[in-house]
């Protein structure tokens, strides 16, 4: 009978010294299997697989740590298992950074007493007094900085980390709630998150400026706040807010002598109305109208009386939407606190009444106007500085997109530095002082408002421009493309890039490039 050899193998990487450890009954038909799944990239390791194909075959190395022979076949597959479970802990192969055997090992983490001791210590040195957010940011960085944060590392890469997040339909969503792991690293994000002051530039701002101090908890909700409140709860309708029934309009809806005059309909209802009042006794002193309502009621009943009062209610409000129906009423909103929001999906104006547009604003960026760009250069500071923290903002977008097509323009080194000292707001003796000293360049203040209102947004619009016309024979429509013969650059086959030939040979145009010619 042949023998075989049985044990624990090892492949190690030489590039980054990770380890895959395995165990076989016959370990050279393993490996030789091991390789062939390998060389044909199908191995079930997909992170092994990985690094395989990326490094080569020459970077991998097979060998045998630990031969094992038992009695019988089932003992020796049990004992296989055992000991590759006890050389995965060895090499620490479970976790992502040393080695490749993530799910392997049960149980090689214990990790309750690991991370709480260690989130103690974290604790211990953290220093909760600190009233600056730049400091408790130095000191957590400065406590991290030795092993703790590499101990971090190794756990989230942990098998017992890694089953904790696969989630099942009973489990939360919100795994903070219940992992304790995670609620002390939360803690952490709090000590950064909500320190007293950022830095002291805002401790004197606040301090000298008593609207801006934190208002003190029992100040901050009074019993007749959470009145208001609950009323504005009740009372909210499509952002209309009536919060006391006897809420009145700023101008109040009437019918004038005008209405009256130019509309029958309204001066018909409205000689009906004042019949109607006088029989009420509306108008009248208390007592005066009290009498009157008493002998109808005598007369017809109270329900007939307050019939009558119901309808003089009704007409009054309908002789209002009569107007609103013939006149039209123009009704003014409440003027909101706050700032004016701007959408830049389109511009602002309106039709006057000859039916002609006036624009009153263009708010949409057009990256081909020269004009919207030079206007973004002039306010690139303010702007950059109001969105910095919003990257969900329009503008924050917008500014993306400018810096990736100034970066596309490749300017000349003195036109970024024209570009970024305008930037910044320097005068024009200081930008043509800085540019003689470093280029030796003699540019007066106007060849310089030159390259920075002209130029500079003529060249990114041109970039922009081809930039969208690559996208759309790309993407939209199917161009035709020729290599340039001196260049060797595929260019699209226009009379923008290449002359047309008089004699209309070939595809019609000459084998070079426009700026090839030249």
């Amino acid at each position: 009978m042949k023998y075989k050899q049985s044990g624990i193998f090892l492949i190690s990487n030489n590039i980054n010294d990770k380890v895959f450890v395995e165990f076989s009954s016959d370990i050279p038909k393993e490996i030789l299997n091991t390789y062939s799944l390998l060389n044909s990239g199908i191995h079930d390791n997909r992170v092994l697989q990985i690094d395989y194909s990326l490094y080569g075959k020459e970077n991998f190395k097979f060998q045998v740590i630990e031969n094992v022979k038992a009695e019988n076949s089932k003992k020796l597959n049990a004992l296989l298992k055992q000991r590759k479970e006890h050389w995965v802990k060895q090499f620490k192969a479970f976790l992502y950074s040393h080695g490749y055997n993530f799910k392997t090992t049960k149980n090689c983490w214990n990790v309750q007493d690991d991370y709480r001791d260690v989130f103690k210590k974290i604790y211990s040195l953290l220093d909760f007094n600190l009233p600056y957010a730049k400091e408790r940011t130095q000191l957590l960085h400065n406590t991290l900085e030795d092993s703790l944060s590499y101990w971090m590392i190794e756990y989230v890469s942990s098998p017992a980390f890694w089953d904790k997040q696969v989630k099942t339909s009973k489990d939360y969503l919100i795994e903070s709630e219940t992992d304790s792991f995670l609620k002390r690293l939360e803690g952490l994000a709090n000590y950064l998150l909500h320190p007293r002051y950022d830095d002291f530039v805002q401790e004197e701002l606040i301090k000298n400026n008593p609207k801006s101090q934190r208002r003190s908890p029992k100040n901050h909700l009074t019993k007749s706040k959470l009145k208001e409140i609950k009323k504005k709860e009740l009372h909210t309708s499509n952002f209309a807010l009536d919060i006391e029934k006897g809420t009145k309009h700023f101008f109040e809806q009437c019918i004038t002598e005008q209405d009256i005059e130019k509309y029958e309909e309204i001066k018909e209802l409205d000689v009906f109305l004042k019949k109607l009042s006088m029989q009420l006794g509306y108008g009248l002193p208390k007592n005066d109208r009290e009498t009157l309502q008493k002998q109808i009621e005598k007369l017809h009943g109270k329900r007939n009386l307050n019939l009558l009062k119901d309808f003089y209610k009704d007409l009054s409000k309908e002789i209002l939407i009569m107007k609103e129906k013939l006149a039209g009423t123009i009704h003014f909103k409440k003027l909101q606190k706050g700032t004016t929001r701007i959408d830049y999906d389109c511009d602002t104006g309106y039709f006057d009444e000859l039916g002609t547009y006036v624009s009153v604003s263009e708010n949409k960026i057009d990256f081909k106007n020269e004009k919207h760009i030079l206007e973004l250069l002039n306010h690139y500071y303010s702007l950059k500085k109001g969105c910095a923290d919003k990257p969900s903002s329009d503008m924050w977008h917008i500014l993306y997109v400018l810096d990736e097509l100034i970066e596309k323009v490749n300017f000349e080194n003195y036109v970024k530095d024209i570009l970024t000292m305008k930037i910044e707001g320097a005068p024009g003796n200081e930008i043509t002082s800085y540019l003689f000293d470093k280029y030796k360049l003699t540019l007066n203040d106007d060849r310089i408002s030159k390259i920075f209102n002209s130029f500079i947004p003529k060249m990114i619009a041109d970039t922009y421009l081809n930039d969208h016309e690559e996208w759309l024979y790309t993407y939209k429509v199917k161009g035709k493309y020729k290599k340039c013969k001196s260049c060797g650059t595929n260019k699209l086959l226009s009379e923008k890039y290449y002359r047309k030939r008089s004699d209309k040979k070939g595809d019609g145009y000459y084998n070079k490039c426009r700026f090839c010619e030249k």
